[in-house]
């Protein structure tokens, strides 16, 4: 399943000018489309301006064996889009004075298993969890081959910790990794005394009115989640063992209000969650070795931004 939040217009050099849908329906029309030509079962759309949703819906079919319509509570598994509440989540923590981007993780969960050649010259800090710049690999066959959903997060870090060994100097290149955000989000239960999963409804989901987003297979999930498939068969409910990395399932209508959140800069209505200055923070990088030089993502927008004579903003699934 595909969720679809985000269309982009750019006009290439060289090219004629793209001509782009002109309303709504032309939109439709466009998206029905592609999941023709891609066999894509369904997909979730969530169109906003400011504080207003433009368009908000799914299309194509929620379940193809019962051929029920997907609608904009149809709820899709937004995968590493998940990862972004926990840097918002350390984020919040920080402006509150509870945690510093530049904490030493071995002082902060001394009980989780890593391994850091360079312990000394380079402790990893947590903005190395947030930024995939720890070192650590990637999870392992044996962590996805896990299916169990009554895991702790603690439980999910314990049961194959080898993937959490730095390969290089922390804090010198990216890799992506789904190691890393999970032991952030073990640090905020550390802090708070919470859950993850709870201190985000309490503290993001519910303040944001998403109605029905979660980490878990909940009862809501089971009445409109979207039928999950993978080469025309049908697959059954997958949990990850470490939920934060890319557990979270979301309605169009959950999306429409994170995006909201976003455009607004970290504002839902009159409720300031998030300063713009950490959703700033959020959105640059400054621990990879180019990032230091000031040749980040910053940059490299910009370069794009001269090369295709196009303006857009970008924000990844890491956070």
């Amino acid at each position: 399943m595909i969720l679809l939040s985000l269309f982009l217009t750019m006009q290439l050099m060289g090219q004629s000018k793209y001509e782009g849908p002109k309303t709504i329906g032309d939109l439709k029309g466009k998206i029905e489309e592609v999941l023709k030509e891609t066999q894509t079962p369904a997909v979730g759309v969530a169109l906003v301006q400011g504080d207003s949703t433009i368009w908000v819906t799914s299309l194509g079919k929620a379940n193809l064996e019962t051929s029920v319509n997907a609608d904009e509570n149809t709820m899709f598994r937004i995968g590493s889009v998940s990862k972004m509440f926990v840097s918002l989540a350390i984020l919040k923590l920080q402006e509150e004075g509870r945690i510093s981007l530049d904490a030493k993780v071995r002082d902060l969960v001394p009980d989780v298993a890593f391994v850091n050649p360079w312990e000394k010259q380079a402790p990893i800090l947590v903005k190395h969890l947030l930024e995939h710049t720890t070192g650590w690999d990637d999870l392992q066959l044996k962590d996805y081959a896990m299916n169990d959903p009554k895991l702790t997060l603690k439980q999910g870090l314990d049961y194959n910790p080898k993937s959490r060994t730095s390969r290089w100097m922390p804090g010198t290149r990216m890799a992506y990794c789904n190691s890393g955000p999970p032991v952030a989000a073990y640090i905020i239960e550390k802090i708070t005394g919470q859950s993850f999963e709870d201190y985000i409804q309490n503290q993001f989901f519910t303040p944001m009115g998403m109605e029905s987003m979660t980490y878990f297979m909940t009862d809501i999930y089971k009445k409109n989640g979207a039928a999950l498939y993978q080469d025309d068969k049908l697959q059954k409910y997958w949990n990850i063992i470490v939920r934060p990395s890319g557990a979270i399932n979301a309605s169009p209508k959950d999306m429409a209000k994170m995006l909201i959140f976003f455009t607004n800069r970290g504002r839902i209505g009159s409720l300031q969650l998030l300063s713009e200055k950490s959703l700033e923070r959020m959105e640059t990088s400054t621990t990879t070795i180019g990032a230091k030089t000031d040749w980040n993502m910053d940059t490299v927008w910009e370069t794009t931004h001269l090369l295709t004579k196009a303006s857009f903003t970008a924000r990844t699934a890491a956070g």
